[in-house]
């Protein structure tokens, strides 16, 4: 949660694990296909808000 004086209020952070690049394009495949998705997706477009979706794709670091 962020606070006044601990970040921005108006940023969310996900994290999801996927086993590989190609696992992660599947799901948004399935994603994009998905009725309810593309019913969310539409109000959300109709509402008239302002989103801004930023994707980075990190690495899992493990210790031996």
């Amino acid at each position: 949660m962020s606070t006044d004086f601990a970040g921005a209020n108006n940023e969310a952070i996900g994290l999801i694990d996927f086993p590989s690049l190609a696992a992660y394009e599947e799901y948004r495949g399935r994603l994009a296909a998905d009725p309810d998705h593309q019913r969310n997706f539409a109000r959300l477009q109709a509402s008239g808000a302002a989103v801004v979706m930023t994707r980075s794709v990190m690495r899992r670091v493990r210790q031996h």
